[in-house]
């Protein structure tokens, strides 16, 4: 049997994970669309929650799916979405945890671009199941509840829930009367008893009407104070329910928002109300409460039209203890998929070694590397198909570590068998002429190419593998000029 105190324990429970600062889906990132078709949902699972058992859903329109989700490393999650460029992609996880006995779910909520009631179940993120035959004081087939689930826009807040007998009868006789109320709980809210609640009732007496209420739970019997209009529907024995988030928000007594997790808990709670007719007293008895869930309102959507190959910028390079660190940034926030360091062998062939990259508090990305030697070189893709390569500045080589006053060039280049292009891209351009010349190891003139006519500022040339066909794998040199302004850059090509 549950106990009344339920409600109370989940208060303090989500106190307690917002103090300690808890989130089971720590480093939430995603990949670009990788040779597959798909992009990769990495997130680190902190501590005890790194075992729980996770679950991933994506959607690109309303229907949300499931997606396998996997151990990639010892604590770290990875699921797998696939992805056509220009979709809109929200994404969202959930996990359940255990807190003095009871089960939390602890779960994005599903969200939606436009506002309509009822929302389908199938656009809704289920909570969780209840379990049936339990009850609190009383029992009745139409107050036990099944299942919850939850759902937003950016102005709306939506819940729903179902009863065993799919039947939300409200009035029982003229004294008698069921109460359904989904419980929304702020841990942030100005008292530890106070809650709010979207209820569905009858008008009960001039007492309690359909709407959205501050509930005081702080005596034996909770005391409710209407503060705005809620919708409602039955339909397919299910309970709709919505809101406006600002009919919340807006309340002096709810507290911060968004709090410290972006979270609110909630749970849902069936009532036979009772009145005295010689004092107009209510007697509430509490039927049933549903499961719980510590829902954070993230909307984590994923929308582009193509890949933006990330930018890689040296930020220190020490050559007295050979400690580099790397900037990694990328336009549509994707994470590196694959980090590798390589040298080059006598035979100028690469030999490559993974690293993981470092995940800043502040979402920055680092790459950091204590064990080669300088002169080597980054290779970095978001995609698994295109690789952007950094090379680090080797002592004595003074030509390459000084970089041009204005005139710059980034290479991104591809080291694998194809057909893949050669990408440049220059800032501090001037519409002057730009004369490009590739070099080998040996100084020896390998391609020149016509002057080019650019536009000012940035702008892109790419060579196409016609364009190089005697270039075998190594180490060349592109010198670029224009005007009185030259620079020089390495890059690596590997068949």
């Amino acid at each position: 049997m549950k106990k009344p105190v339920i409600i109370i324990l989940l208060v303090f429970c989500c106190a307690v994970l917002m103090a300690q600062d808890i989130n089971a889906f720590w480093n939430l990132r995603h990949s670009s669309r990788d040779n597959n078709g798909k992009i990769h949902l990495r997130w680190e699972g902190l501590n005890e929650y790194a075992s729980l058992p996770y679950e991933a859903y994506y959607s690109t329109g309303n229907i949300w799916q499931a997606a396998a989700v996997t151990d990639y490393q010892s604590f770290t999650k990875e699921a797998l979405i696939p992805y056509n460029f220009g979709q809109r992609l929200r994404y969202r996880l959930k996990t359940n945890m255990d807190y003095m006995g009871q089960a939390v779910s602890y779960m994005h909520a599903a969200y939606r671009d436009s506002d309509s009631f009822p929302i389908p179940l199938e656009q809704q993120a289920l909570i969780a199941e209840d379990a049936t035959g339990d009850s609190l004081l009383i029992y009745d087939p139409a107050l036990d509840i099944t299942d919850s689930y939850v759902a937003s826009t950016s102005t709306k807040l939506y819940r729903s829930f179902g009863t065993v007998s799919g039947t939300f009868p409200t009035t029982i006789n003229f004294t008698t009367y069921n109460l359904y109320a989904s419980l929304i709980i702020n841990p942030a809210s100005v008292a530890d008893t106070l809650a709010y609640a979207m209820v569905y009732c009858s008008n009960i007496l001039s007492l309690i009407s359909p709407g959205v209420y501050r509930v005081n739970m702080e005596g034996a019997t909770p005391d409710f104070s209407r503060i705005g209009d809620v919708q409602t529907q039955v339909s397919g024995g299910k309970l709709y329910m919505s809101c406006d988030w600002a009919t919340l928000t807006d309340d002096p007594h709810f507290g911060t928002w968004p709090n410290a997790l972006n979270s609110l808990l909630f749970t849902d709670l069936t009532m036979r109300v009772s009145i005295d007719l010689a004092t107009f007293t209510p007697e509430l008895k509490p039927a049933d409460t549903g499961a719980a869930g510590l829902v954070i309102f993230e909307d984590n959507l994923y929308q582009v039209s193509e890949n933006n190959l990330p930018v890689l910028n040296l930020i220190s390079c020490d050559l007295n203890t050979q400690e580099t660190m790397i900037g990694y940034n990328d336009a549509n926030s994707d994470f590196p998929l694959s980090v590798e360091v390589f040298r080059l062998d006598a035979g100028d062939n690469p030999i490559y070694t993974p690293l993981e990259p470092v995940y800043a508090l502040d979402g920055s990305i680092r790459i950091e590397n204590n064990t080669f030697d300088h002169g080597n070189f980054y290779r970095v893709s978001d995609n698994l198909i295109d690789y952007v390569v950094l090379e680090t500045p080797m002592a004595n080589d003074e030509e390459i570590q000084v970089p041009p006053a204005r005139l710059s060039c980034r290479i991104y280049q591809n080291p694998q068998a194809g057909d893949k292009k050669l990408r440049m891209v220059f800032d501090g351009l001037s519409r002057s002429p730009l004369k490009l010349d590739i070099y080998n190891l040996k100084g020896q003139h390998v391609i020149g190419i016509p002057a080019l006519s650019p536009q000012a500022g940035s702008w892109e040339y790419t060579l196409s593998r016609s364009d190089y066909p005697s270039m075998a794998s190594g180490v060349y040199f592109l010198r670029f000029s224009q005007d009185a302004e030259r620079g020089i850059n390495r890059f690596v090509i590997v068949k």
